[in-house]
């Protein structure tokens, strides 16, 4: 009451609110009482075990039902607590599912920036001296590398649609000469060196260097690994 009221609890309240039950209580006891003591007067000692007998099997009824209903609810807790936790554990792998695409698109749009940067560099030098071609007609073909290698971004955003999807992503390995990926690499840089007044030069041997794998993968890794070079190199 003292919480339900609070400051405004009164005699007259706690009347107004519970005075039926007060009053049946007060009925019931009468009735219960005159029960009891006629049944002393019939029966003696056994009257107060008859009398009582019915009231502690309802008690003892009413303490089972409030113990099952007790174990259901508590049955019940639990269940919520092990959908709340596999909700979270959802919510956490979500999360980093979220967390993972943001990294690969990060990559995506890093990848992106050195064809990009190609294309405009090889096109700028030939509109501004397209006797270039003549000399070094590889500008061409740096130019289509470029623009396949953004042909291939974009089937790897697709891929990241697959892999969300639950399918697993599959690397295209193929027969290559290495040393002839790595010499191409180089010479789409080395614009880009020059411009910061970096040396890049790419040194081996004629031998080709004949391995099987995904040429494209390899060739993002090192792609990254000079570009990133030249960008953080003073």
């Amino acid at each position: 009451f003292k919480i339900q009221h609070g400051d405004k609890l009164t005699l007259a309240s706690i009347w107004e609110e519970m005075g039926w039950s007060i009053s049946l209580g007060y009925i019931l006891h009468f009735i219960g009482g005159g029960v009891l003591a006629y049944a002393i007067a019939l029966y003696d000692w056994q009257g107060i075990v008859i009398f009582f007998l019915p009231v502690f099997l309802s008690s003892f009824a009413f303490q089972l039902y409030v113990s099952r209903v007790q174990a259901y609810v508590d049955n019940l807790e639990n269940l919520v607590a092990e959908r709340t936790q596999e909700l979270s554990k959802s919510h956490d792998e979500l999360q980093q599912l979220h967390l993972a695409k943001n990294s690969f698109l990060s990559v995506l749009t890093h990848d992106m920036k050195s064809p990009l940067t190609n294309i405009g560099l090889y096109t700028e030098m030939i509109r501004m001296r397209p006797d270039l071609l003549q000399k070094k007609p590889q500008y061409l073909d740096h130019i289509a590398e470029s623009q396949q290698t953004l042909t291939q971004l974009v089937n790897d955003i697709l891929d990241l649609e697959k892999l969300e999807a639950g399918h697993e992503m599959t690397l295209n390995k193929e027969a290559f000469d290495l040393r002839e990926m790595l010499a191409i690499i180089a010479d789409q840089q080395i614009q880009r060196a020059e411009e910061k007044q970096i040396s890049l030069t790419f040194q081996a041997d004629d031998v080709p260097m004949r391995i099987r794998a995904d040429q494209f993968q390899l060739k993002r890794v090192f792609t990254n690994l000079i570009t990133n070079g030249i960008k953080y190199t003073p």
